[in-house]
C-alpha cells in the first residue's frame, strides 16, 4: 500500500522497502526523516511508558505493604511498549522492511504478554525456586501455577505463529491473529471489569468504586482506540484529502494512551483483587484507587490494619 506517490522525495534511506508507504509526504523536511510528524509522534509511546514507570513505582514505593503489589512481568509489557516506540520510530524514520517488522512484530508481542497478565492476573509472585534460570524465570510468574506455565507456552506459540506466517506484502494472517489478540484481550478485560468480590459491609462501598473504576478505564481504552482506528481508517482510504491533519500521527497518539490506561487498567485489577483475598484472610492491606488527572494512575489511600485475634 502506497499513499500520496506524487508528493514523495528521495532522501538518506531511499529507496522505501516496506510494504506501506503512508499519506505523509516522504523526506519532506529532513533528508534523513522519511516521515517527520509520523516518526516523532512515535515518542509518545516511550514518554507514557516512561511516565507508566514512574506512577507505578510511586505507587510501589509508598510503604512496606505497597511494596508487595509490585508484580515484575508487569514490566515485561513496559519492556514491549518501549520496543514498540523505538521499532515504530525508526519504521517511519526510514521506511524500510526490517524496521517495519520490528514495529509490528513487537506489537504483536506486547499485545500477547498483556493477555499472558491478564490470564494471570490473581497470580502471586512468592519465590519458589532458590537459584538458577528457573528462580530468573518464575520472577516473572511464568512457574507459579500451570496455568501461567500454559498460558506463557500458549503465547510464545502464537508470537512463533505469528512470526512464521509474517509477510509485509500479505499481512492479512498477520493482521488477523493481532486482532484476534486484541479482541481476546479486552473480552478478558471485560470480565475482569465486571468481576463481584464477596466483602463485609464496612468495605462494600470501596470495592463498588474500585469496579466502577475498572469500567470507566478499559471504556477509555476502548473509546480512545476507536477514534485512533478511525482515524486510520481515514488517513489510509482518504489520502491526500485530509494529509494536512496528519492523520497517522493522531493514530500514535491514541493508541500509545491506550496502551498506557490499559496497563493502569490491570494495575488497578491486580491491586484490588489483592486487596480482597488479605482482607478476607485478616492480612495488612494497602486500599488503593485511580485518580484520573493529570493522566489515571492507581495511588495508595491508606492501610487496612490485619485483623486482631480476640
Amino acid at each position: 500500500m502506497f499513499l500520496n506517490q506524487d508528493k514523495n522525495n528521495l532522501g538518506y534511506w531511499s529507496p522505501v522497502t516496506s510494504s506501506v508507504d503512508w499519506c505523509e509526504p516522504n523526506f519532506e523536511h529532513f533528508d534523513t526523516v522519511a516521515e517527520t510528524y509520523n516518526t516523532f509522534s512515535s515518542v509518545a509511546y516511550l514518554i507514557l511508558e516512561l511516565w507508566f514507570i514512574y506512577v507505578a513505582e510511586r505507587l510501589y514505593r509508598t510503604n512496606a505493604i505497597t511494596k508487595n503489589l509490585r508484580l515484575t512481568r508487569t514490566y515485561l509489557e513496559i519492556f514491549g511498549g518501549l520496543v514498540v516506540g523505538i521499532g515504530t520510530y525508526l519504521f517511519h524514520m526510514t521506511l524500510l522492511r526490517e524496521h517495519q517488522m520490528l514495529d509490528e512484530l513487537s506489537m504483536n508481542a506486547t499485545i500477547l504478554v498483556h493477555l499472558y497478565c491478564m490470564i494471570n492476573m490473581d497470580d502471586e509472585e512468592n519465590g519458589k525456586f532458590e537459584h538458577g534460570w528457573r528462580k530468573v524465570l518464575q520472577c516473572f510468574g511464568l512457574f507459579n501455577t500451570s496455568k501461567a506455565a500454559i498460558t506463557a507456552v500458549v503465547c510464545c506459540t502464537l508470537f512463533s505463529i505469528s512470526f512464521a506466517v509474517y509477510d509485509t506484502m500479505i499481512p492479512i494472517v498477520f493482521q488477523t491473529l493481532f486482532g484476534l489478540s486484541i479482541l481476546s484481550g479486552v473480552t478478558l478485560s471485560v470480565i475482569q471489569a465486571l468481576k463481584k468480590y464477596q466483602v463485609s459491609a464496612e468495605h462494600a462501598k470501596h470495592f463498588q468504586k474500585a469496579r466502577r473504576d475498572k469500567m470507566i478505564l478499559i471504556s477509555m481504552v476502548v473509546g480512545v482506540s476507536c477514534v485512533g482506528f478511525g482515524v486510520w481508517l481515514i488517513d489510509n482510504n482518504m489520502c491526500p484529502r485530509f494529509e494536512h491533519l496528519k492523520l497517522h500521527a493522531w493514530w500514535h497518539i491514541c493508541t500509545a494512551l491506550a496502551a498506557y490506561i490499559w496497563g493502569i487498567f490491570a494495575v488497578h485489577c491486580h491491586c484490588t483483587d489483592k486487596l480482597a483475598r488479605q482482607i478476607a484472610s485478616g492480612e495488612t492491606a494497602a486500599m488503593t484507587e485511580v485518580n484520573y488527572l493529570p493522566l489515571p494512575s492507581v495511588v495508595f489511600v491508606k492501610l487496612v490494619e490485619k485483623k486482631k485475634v480476640q
